[in-house]
């Protein structure tokens, strides 16, 4: 999973309501109420949904 290296990726959670934390080579983002999960973590449990519009 790449989509973490695209630029525009970082707003795009931000957008999203989900603040990102770049930490050591690891993408992790901070879910209300759930706090931080690693991305690869999130998409695998569902937690979030990766869509290009």
């Amino acid at each position: 999973m790449t989509a973490w290296r695209l630029a525009d990726f970082p707003q795009a959670l931000i957008d999203a309501g989900l603040e990102p934390v770049f930490d050591g080579g690891v993408v992790s983002i901070n879910i209300p109420g759930r706090g931080v999960v690693k991305w690869t973590d999130a998409v695998s449990q569902g937690l979030v949904k990766v869509s290009r519009s």
